[in-house]
């Protein structure tokens, strides 16, 4: 499109009203995610997933869960620490070469 013009804004003269959902939430929660990947999704998340009551996570499953939420925060911290000593590391060498 060229710089200086101005693409002209066209109108719907006989544009309908979105209809009123007169079915059952299923069909509606269709309609709605049907722009982020379709059937059973509403608002990026999944409706079907989220709304089964019978699925709860069992008290092994939990404990399997938290010890890898731990391990992943010590592996995090350990990653940090050792980037840190390289840092310095890098910082005394730059340090003693400027010195000769």
């Amino acid at each position: 499109m060229a710089k200086g013009k101005k693409q002209k804004q066209t109108t719907l003269t006989s544009a309908p009203p979105p209809p009123t959902p007169f079915f059952s939430d299923e069909t509606a929660s269709q309609e709605k995610g049907e722009g982020k990947g379709g059937e059973g999704v509403e608002n990026g998340e999944d409706t079907k997933r989220s709304m089964t009551p019978d699925k709860t996570i069992s008290p092994k499953q939990k404990k399997k869960q938290k010890l890898a939420c731990r391990e992943a925060g010590l592996r995090k911290r350990r990653r940090k620490r050792k980037r840190e000593g390289r840092k310095k590391k890098r910082k005394k060498k730059k340090r003693e070469s400027e010195k000769e």
